[in-house]
């Protein structure tokens, strides 16, 4: 039995050449599985990529809220009835949602001298883009 030029003889049987149903099926999912693959991959580092320009806006505000206090005195940084008080905000316009920047003195109690220079911790709080609270704190020191 001969079979035509784009068969070719198995045994006594001809086989058509080309890919099978189920060879074409195991192809697609694969390829599936690569695609989605792929696509989380993608949408994690553009999440990764907006936690860091989220962190770098926190890190801009801080150093605006650090740049604020040395250009206070220590006066007025340690006084309670100031515009500027530990733990009230400090008056930095807003670059990330719900952002609260404040500052605390952990090295000096009201009563005690005032040292020179006077460590200041500044946190930022703020609200990411995916709705979790992040927090991020600078130690400094004002003359």
């Amino acid at each position: 039995m001969d079979c035509p030029n784009s068969k070719r003889r198995s045994g006594s049987k001809c086989r058509s050449r080309g890919f099978s149903l189920l060879e074409i099926a195991v192809s697609v999912a694969i390829l599936a599985m690569v695609l989605v693959s792929a696509l989380t991959s993608n949408l994690s580092a553009q999440r990764l990529a907006n936690e860091a320009d989220e962190t770098k806006a926190a890190l801009r505000a801080l150093e605006s809220a650090r740049v604020e206090l040395e250009s206070a005195s220590l006066i007025e940084v340690t006084d309670l009835m100031g515009s500027l008080s530990p733990g009230s905000p400090v008056p930095i316009p807003a670059i990330l949602d719900g952002q609260v920047i404040t500052y605390a003195l952990p090295d000096w109690t009201v009563g005690d001298p005032i040292p020179d220079p006077l460590g200041v911790r500044l946190t930022i709080s703020w609200t990411s883009s995916r709705g979790q609270e992040r927090t991020l704190s600078l130690l400094d020191a004002v003359r």
